[in-house]
């Protein structure tokens, strides 16, 4: 190491020693933090205007319209199961809430779940004279069993959204007795 390099070394150190004590060391975050959570307790909780069942339906049947039955409903879930993997799905929206693989784990032993509800969210809107519908908002009827595996050929799922009597909205759902590939028909 020659002369310009110790003394180049020498000045990018002792920049390094003024910065540290000539500017002023941060705060410490924890302490607005505190304060904020004191003051949001202090606030009191506004609670949700209640809303009677004829209301509610009258705001469904403006919202949804030949949906408007459908809004509303009890979220159920169904489960299909085969060798490989585990589908749970939502009768809310008639969509996929969960996807787990049977036969592999995660590094701490815990199932590999590839797909799940606080982290995974797909859909099907309808552009109709109400405007746009979610079908992740309505509530559709299955007739399957709460639990179905799939020992030999395939299951399927159906799931129905009646509009008027005879027409309905179907979303049907197809596990083979092996493998991970579900099928899917939107009629």
């Amino acid at each position: 190491m020659d002369k310009k390099q110790t003394v180049g070394i020498l000045i990018i150190g002792l920049m390094f020693l003024g910065l540290n004590y000539f500017l002023p060391k941060p705060e410490p975050a924890q302490e607005p933090v505190a304060q904020e959570q004191t003051a949001a307790s202090a606030e009191p909780e506004i609670s949700k205007p209640v809303v009677s069942d004829s209301l509610q339906r009258a705001l469904n049947q403006q919202v949804y319209g030949v949906f408007a039955e459908a809004a509303s409903g009890t979220e159920q879930a169904y489960t299909l199961e085969n060798e490989d993997v585990i589908v749970t799905f939502s009768n809310k929206g008639a969509l996929i809430e969960r996807v787990e693989l049977k036969k592999y784990n995660t590094w701490d032993k815990r199932p590999v779940v590839l797909m799940d509800k606080e982290n995974s969210s797909f859909g099907y809107n309808l552009i109709t004279v109400n405007g746009n519908i979610d079908f992740a908002n309505l509530y559709f009827q299955s007739q399957a069993p709460l639990h179905t595996s799939v020992s030999q050929g395939e299951k399927s799922i159906s799931f129905k959204l009646e509009v008027q009597p005879g027409r309905f909205v179907e979303q049907v759902y197809t596990l083979p007795a092996k493998g991970y590939q579900i099928r899917n028909r939107f009629d």
